[in-house]
């Protein structure tokens, strides 16, 4: 057999003992090899103990024999490790299973991760989503990838792909099981169909024969294979099912799943089920499999007692400005880009570099809270390296193109970038340590402070600076300026930090429970070339009812026309009626039940959230799980309903939402309003906030 195309999906058939792999050839046609393939456990400890364990089992182990490994925690000299090769899948995760639930101090397991379909292709050499060459002869298998998986612009795959969403009369339908949808909506990079009937959609499914179904809920899914006929037609062959509700992953950022498939050498499907810690770990254990570098089952490093006068100067977090709220002109905002990661791989922090005994090179963190070790590099600053660079290319040619398939590859690395420091000190995590973690934050308040005296030094007022970003403003700067101030700190710290954003105008809303500051992850501005930044306020909470989200949204366009302090007081006027409108609207009942539902995710079984809460309850009566998005519309008793359960005679309650549009207001500037009429006085004491002086 002899094949050119691209991996779709690989499964393990514990009937068969074999691996499927199911490949898109060069002409479209789904194809599938089924490899019978012997996996290898690793193992190490005390020897009589691993013989004696490996003895039983010995009717499954095809061969046993020693190689030279690092361990951990600090990957020193090399030592020896047992090497098991088992007759097939079933009886290698027999073995593990066995290991695990004896929780056996004297023995060792390494390698588990990457896991058996990872192993398997990086075996092979053929990474998914990538073009590849595979020729079959008899069990004997060989691989040959036909593209540089270096390559930036590389052709993606051409997986053939549908999008399955269900609706009813107040909108996208999450969960079936709870009401039957009344339209059906398939989306292909084709066309796509719009049906009432569950017969045309099977009939455009069967046409199209799609190699990747997706869904924004992994209930729809269920439900749809409920119907015989659809399980039969979805089940025929081999297909890839990408949920969206469970990855961070946007349907339009498709090409960034296809992105991390390539690099953690899993299969689209399976990566989209994965949380990006889950693949960041997978790619910094196949960089530590290169280098004859072992990887632990769990975690090994355990923190070191500290006394409470240590403690308090090492967990300390990242560097915050306090803001002083209000508004301000020509202001801009700058970025270090991935400053932790960044910071990880400068420094050579790492589990096994942080306070490494007998290390002839180190450097001290700030303030010496640790020593890192130089003699060596550590495996999380080489894997996170070449995620940095190929990222950054990623940015500047998208930058260069406009092409959003290659942003949505970049904006796909910039999340395990992301996740990175955070799994650092994940008590679970294979290569975190809290030393590392606290190293990490340790130069980051230090790069954050020598920031901030570089803007001083160059006459700039710093008005916020939050853990990697920068607010400046200086009288008569234009952009080249904030650029020159950039290209300075980028060359004084050793970090890229660039002009994210320079704005015309930037508001920073008060603290609410401390007036006389803002509150540091709230804000929004409009830049010169016209467009909104909005950070933290309701508009871009999903918990947020839509009206409210669109009469601030209106309130930021508008507000966005001004130039100047006397525009912008004009403008909040007009604000102001808009406000009143809405106001008038609830009062009225003239609103749309769909504008007031309110989005919640339910992260944990509602019985495990503490407190008394409205949502809480309704979930509690409504059987709402953990992992679930449900939408509540609170009625004119005051109950919170699913929206699925509302009907007409339940009205809303006009206090709940006219409370919530205040609530929303008190983000916006009022205190820029020109004279306080009567009204205006009014709506200024509701918010708790002084009239405008006359």
């Amino acid at each position: 057999m002899d094949i050119k195309g691209w991996i779709l999906r690989l499964k393990l058939d514990r009937r068969s003992d074999t691996i499927k792999i199911g490949i898109v050839d060069i002409s479209r046609r789904y194809r599938e090899i089924g490899v019978y393939y012997t996996p290898q456990a690793y193992i190490s400890g005390d020897r009589e103990a691993v013989r004696r364990i490996l003895r039983g089992f010995q009717d499954t182990i095809l061969d046993v024999y020693t190689e030279e490994w690092r361990l951990p925690p600090w990957y020193d000299k090399p030592k020896e490790v047992y090497v098991a090769r088992f007759d097939g899948i079933n009886s290698y995760y027999r073995f593990l299973g066995f290991i695990r639930s004896r929780h056996l101090p004297e023995i060792n397991l390494y390698n588990t991760v990457p896991m058996v379909p990872q192993r398997f292709l990086l075996e092979i050499e053929a990474p998914p989503s990538a073009l590849i060459h595979i020729y079959r002869d008899g069990a004997d298998i060989e691989a040959r990838c036909l593209e540089d998986t270096e390559d930036l612009d590389y052709r993606p795959p051409p997986f053939k792909r549908i999008l399955i969403r269900l609706y009813s009369w107040y909108g996208e339908v999450y969960n079936p099981w709870r009401e039957r949808p009344e339209r059906y909506i398939a989306v292909s990079e084709d066309g796509g169909v719009e049906t009432r009937s569950l017969d045309i959609l099977y009939d455009y499914i069967r046409e199209l024969d799609p190699d990747v179904v997706e869904y924004t809920s992994p209930l729809i899914h269920k439900w749809l294979v409920r119907h015989n006929y659809i399980r039969r037609l979805l089940y025929g062959r081999g297909r890839a099912y990408i949920d969206y509700s469970s990855t961070v992953i946007e349907p339009h950022e498709y090409y960034g799943l296809i992105e991390l498939s390539r690099i953690s050498y899993t299969d689209i499907g399976r990566v989209s089920r994965y949380s990006i810690g889950k693949i960041l770990t997978t790619i910094e254990a196949i960089e530590a499999v290169n280098r004859g570098m072992a990887v632990p089952e769990y975690r090994v490093d355990i923190e070191r007692p500290k006394k409470l006068s240590k403690l308090y100067t090492v967990d300390r977090g990242g560097l915050y400005y306090i803001p002083k709220p209000g508004l301000y002109w020509n202001a801009a905002q700058c970025d270090f880009t991935s400053l932790y990661p960044n910071i990880i791989v400068k420094y050579n922090i790492s589990n096994e570099t942080v306070n490494r005994p007998g290390c002839s090179r180190y450097i001290d963190t700030p303030i010496g809270l640790h020593k890192i070790c130089v003699d060596t590099r550590g495996i999380v600053p080489l894997a996170l390296e070449k995620l940095i660079d190929r990222r950054t290319r990623l940015k500047d040619l998208a930058r260069k193109t406009g092409d959003p398939v290659i942003d949505a590859r970049q904006n796909a690395i910039k999340w395990i970038l992301v996740a990175c420091f955070g799994y650092l000190g994940y008590r679970n995590a294979r290569f975190g340590k809290i030393e590392a973690y606290e190293s990490v934050t340790a130069y980051a308040r230090d790069i954050l402070e020598k920031t901030v005296e570089i803007a001083k030094r160059r006459g700039l007022r710093v008005v916020h600076a939050i853990v990697d970003s920068i607010v400046v403003v200086g009288d008569g700067a234009d952009r080249d300026d904030y650029i020159d101030f950039c290209r300075e700190v980028s060359r004084e710290i050793g970090i890229r930090m660039e002009l994210d954003i320079h704005y015309k105008w930037l508001y920073l809303p008060r603290n609410n429970s401390r007036p006389p500051i803002a509150q540091s992850n709230r804000y929004y501005g409009v830049s010169y070339e016209g467009g909104l930044k909005v950070k933290g306020i309701e508009m871009v909470r999903r918990d947020t009812p839509p009206f409210i989200k669109e009469f601030q949204e209106k309130a930021l366009n508008i507000l966005a026309k001004a130039s100047n302090e006397d525009e912008f007081t004009r403008y909040m006027e007009i604000v102001m009626n808009v406000y009143r409108g809405y106001k008038a609207r609830i009062m009225n009942g003239d609103m749309d039940i769909r504008d007031m539902v309110i989005t919640k995710r339910m992260l944990k079984k509602p019985y495990e959230y503490r407190g008394k809460s409205l949502f809480i309850d309704a979930a509690k009566r409504y059987g709402i799980k953990a992992g679930e998005t449900i939408r509540f519309v609170v009625t004119s008793s005051g109950e919170a309903v699913p929206i699925e359960k509302w009907r007409e005679g339940m009205g809303y309650s006009r206090d709940y939402y006219i409370t919530r549009l205040k609530m929303s207001l008190r983000s916006l500037p009022i205190e820029y309003l020109k004279k306080p009429t009567p009204n205006m006085a009014i709506y200024a004491q509701h918010l708790g906030q002084e009239p405008s002086p006359t």
